[in-house]
């Protein structure tokens, strides 16, 4: 997309995207198996040291390149 006009949209030039940002963007993206998964763990009235949590502190370490997470 090209515009003639020189002037950023900031300072009072054309806008570039006309959508609302809340209509295009959302975030966090969370997926029905990520609610569940929260859910199982709020329902099991335990946050820490399950096997639920050691695997996402593994596998985040993983994503960073780290060791822990």
């Amino acid at each position: 997309m090209t515009s003639t006009n020189p002037q950023l949209a900031l300072f009072g030039g054309p806008r570039a995207v006309t959508v609302d940002a809340g209509d295009t963007f959302k975030w966090p993206i969370v997926t029905p198996e990520d609610e569940a998964a929260v859910l199982e763990v709020l329902r099991r009235g335990a946050m820490s040291g399950l096997d639920v949590t050691m695997a996402f502190e593994e596998e985040f370490a993983r994503w960073q390149g780290r060791v822990y997470a």
